[in-house]
C-alpha cells in the first residue's frame, strides 16, 4: 500500500507539471496589445474650442470620458485586467497613476477619478485652475508572472480643481501682495484645508503700512459666501472669536501685524496668533537649544531668513515668538514640514541661509530651505 501511494503521488506530480507546461504553451509568443481609440469628447466638461477638459467639483460624479480600446489577446482563455494609467505628458509614465482597473476594455471614468491623481498633493501635483497636458494609456495584464502589455498613448489637456479646501481672505491689507486690495480672487492670500474638512490654516502679512487691517473670509473667489465677526469687539489679536455667514458690515479688524489663522467653519470660529518674530533654535553652537537666532522678514517676497552656522549632525527647529506654541519641524512620515514635526537634521557643516516659506502660494504646505553660503 505504501508503495502504491508513493507511485500515485509521483504520477500526480507529473500531471501537475504537464498541466503547468501546457498553460504556458497556450499563451502566444506574440500577444496583441490593446489599442486605445481617440477619446469621444462628448462630455459637457470638454471645451471643444480650447480642447481642454475643464473639471469641476460640482460635477465630480459625472462621467467625463469613456476610453475605448481593442481587447488584448494573449492567446489564452484567461481573464485580462485593464488599467487606465495617466502621467504628465512626456514623462514616459515614470510616475504612472492608475485611474481605473477593470476586466473590460472600455473604461468610463468620472470627473473625480480624472481629477484625483492630477491635482492631489504628492501624486502628479498639477496646479488647480491651470491647464496641463497628460499622457493616457491602457495597461493589460494576465496573472502576475507575465509582462504587461501597453496600448498606444493618447495626450489630453486638463484643467483640474483643488482636492483641498480654500478660504479666500479679501481685505485692505492685500496691497503688499500681488493681486490687489479687496480682491476675493487674489491667489496669494488664501487659507487652506488640506483635509478639505472645513478647517483652514495659514499665515498672512497684515502689516498694512502700520494701519489696522480690515478683511473678511470668503468661501469662493467672489462675494457670494462671506464670513464676518459675530461681534466686532471680539476680533482681537491672539483670540478666538465667533463668525457669522453674511456679506454685510462689519469687517474683521486686527492691528497691523503678521498673523497665523485657524478658521473652523464647522464651529464658526476664527483663532489668530500675532507672530512678532520667528527664530531658529537647536543644538548648533549659537543656540544650544536655549537661544533663538532671529529671522528677518522680507516684505516683498514674504519669506523669513536667518544666517546660521551648523556642525554636521546638528538639529534645529523654527519657532514663533520665542515659544513652542507654534514651531516647525520635519515630519518623516509625510515628508513635510509641520508644526508637529520632529527636529530637522543638518548633514554637512557650514554656514547656511535658513529660509522659512509659509506663503502657500498655489497649494497648501510649508517649506524650510537650507542654502549653503
Amino acid at each position: 500500500m505504501k508503495n502504491l501511494l508513493i507511485l500515485l503521488s509521483f504520477v500526480v506530480a507529473i500531471l501537475l507539471v504537464a498541466c503547468s507546461d501546457d498553460a504556458k504553451i497556450m499563451i502566444s509568443a506574440n500577444p496583441t496589445a490593446p489599442a486605445l481609440s481617440t477619446p469621444t469628447h462628448l462630455s459637457p466638461s470638454y471645451n471643444t474650442t480650447s480642447g481642454v477638459y475643464v473639471l469641476s467639483k460640482d460635477s465630480a460624479s459625472n462621467i467625463i470620458e469613456t476610453f475605448k480600446g481593442s481587447a488584448a489577446n494573449y492567446g489564452a482563455n484567461a481573464t485580462v485586467t485593464y488599467t487606465l494609467q495617466i502621467d504628465k505628458a512626456g514623462n514616459n509614465f515614470a510616475n504612472a497613476q492608475s485611474i481605473i482597473i477593470s476586466t473590460k476594455d472600455t473604461l468610463a471614468i468620472t470627473v473625480a477619478q480624472l481629477n484625483t491623481p492630477i491635482a492631489s498633493e504628492g501624486l502628479l501635483n498639477s496646479t488647480p485652475g491651470t491647464v496641463a497636458s497628460f499622457d493616457v494609456r491602457v495597461m493589460a495584464t494576465i496573472g502576475t508572472d507575465l509582462q504587461p502589455l501597453y496600448s498606444n498613448v493618447v495626450t489630453i489637456k486638463v484643467n483640474p480643481y483643488p482636492t483641498y479646501g480654500l478660504l479666500y481672505v479679501p481685505g485692505d491689507y492685500q496691497g503688499t501682495y500681488a493681486g490687489g486690495n479687496w480682491n476675493p480672487a487674489n491667489p496669494n492670500t488664501i487659507l487652506y484645508s488640506s483635509a478639505n474638512n472645513g478647517k483652514y490654516e495659514g499665515f498672512l502679512d497684515m502689516s498694512n503700512g502700520g494701519a489696522a487691517a480690515s478683511f473678511k473670509f470668503a468661501e469662493k473667489p467672489d462675494w457670494s459666501l462671506c464670513w464676518k465677526p459675530a461681534d466686532i469687539a471680539t476680533s482681537k489679536p491672539n483670540s478666538t472669536f465667533a463668525l457669522i455667514h453674511t456679506d454685510g458690515d462689519p469687517n474683521i479688524s486686527l492691528p497691523s501685524g503678521y498673523y497665523k489663522f485657524n478658521v473652523d467653519l464647522n464651529a464658526k470660529t476664527c483663532t489668530n496668533v500675532a507672530i512678532t518674530k520667528w527664530g531658529v533654535i537647536g543644538s548648533f553652537a549659537a543656540s544650544g537649544w536655549s537661544n533663538d537666532v532671529n529671522m528677518t522678514f522680507d516684505a516683498t517676497t514674504k519669506l523669513w531668513n536667518a544666517t546660521v552656522t551648523f556642525a554636521a549632525g546638528d538639529k534645529f527647529k523654527i519657532r514663533a515668538n520665542g515659544a513652542w506654541d507654534v514651531a516647525f519641524g520635519y515630519d518623516a512620515a509625510s515628508g513635510k514640514y509641520t508644526t508637529s514635526g520632529g527636529d530637522i537634521s543638518v548633514t554637512a557643516s557650514g554656514t547656511y541661509t535658513v529660509t522659512l516659506d509659509v506663503r502657500q502660494y498655489g497649494k497648501p504646505g510649508y517649506n524650510i530651505i537650507l542654502t549653503k553660503q
